[in-house]
């Protein structure tokens, strides 16, 4: 007899959502798996133009430094504090 592994479901993120937040910072790899269960428009963005994001706007990048200080390696934008974290996520 066999077992199937399935998938483990960790967390469910919506509209917004930003993935690997850390890995933009250090230039590690991003070792995590995200497969989406419905229609999704996902956006990649260059670790140079994040970090030139960053440089271009100092509250764009106290915004992810909180974020990052918060804990979460995966981190929905919006949550705790919707109006100052969309305008990290408008601007990536």
């Amino acid at each position: 007899m066999s077992v199937r592994s399935l998938p483990r479901l960790d967390r469910l993120f919506g509209s917004g959502s930003v993935l690997g937040l850390p890995s933009s910072f250090t230039g590690r790899p991003y070792t995590l798996t995200a497969t989406a269960i419905t229609e999704a428009d996902v956006v990649h963005v260059a670790r140079e133009d994040f970090l030139l994001l960053m440089l271009e706007r100092p509250d764009l990048c106290r915004e992810a430094t909180e974020m990052l200080g918060r804990g979460n390696d995966l981190h929905p934008f919006g949550a705790g504090g919707a109006s100052k974290t969309g305008r990290l996520r408008k601007n990536l």
